[in-house]
């Protein structure tokens, strides 16, 4: 009996702590934090561009701040958007053009300070240029014209 009592306290804890992260994630709205704003990445598309220089465009309702950095073995682009939750539906898209296979996008930390990221699994390194557009949109522009950042 106090076998089972144990097993239902902890079963019981976990799913607080799940569903509180979860609440975390779903319901944080832009609202000012010690470290400034939180904003929502509500959009994750691919525009215009061609098959050799596909543009993937972020949609924020605000000016999010970011990071990108190249991982190897397997060859990736990172983009981390400080202080942005993802509320986006889906969590991977399909690129498939100048070496890009997809772009996957999530929530990478919650607190103390959020961080979404959004990973483009490439083929081989791949030139790109990422512009922060300063309407709340980011846009990545793979296999640009004069940019060799894919060494």
């Amino acid at each position: 009996m106090m076998k089972q009592r144990v097993w239902i306290l902890a079963a019981a804890v976990v799913l607080v702590a799940a569903t509180g992260f979860q609440a975390a994630i779903a319901g944080t709205e832009t609202a000012p934090t010690e470290e400034g704003l939180i904003w929502n990445l509500l959009d994750l598309r691919v525009d215009g561009g061609s098959a050799e220089q596909p543009v993937v465009t972020l949609a924020m309702d605000g000016p999010g701040s970011y990071e990108a950095f190249a991982l190897e073995d397997p060859d990736r682009l990172v983009l981390d958007l400080h202080g942005v939750v993802s509320q986006l539906e889906r969590h991977s898209f399909t690129i498939g053009a100048a070496g890009v296979l997809r772009a996957r996008a999530g929530q990478y930390t919650v607190e103390p300070n959020p961080v979404s990221r959004v990973v483009f699994d490439l083929e081989h390194p791949v030139s790109h240029e990422v512009m922060d557009n300063g309407d709340g949109t980011i846009s990545v522009v793979f296999g640009a014209p004069g940019v060799d950042n894919s060494a």
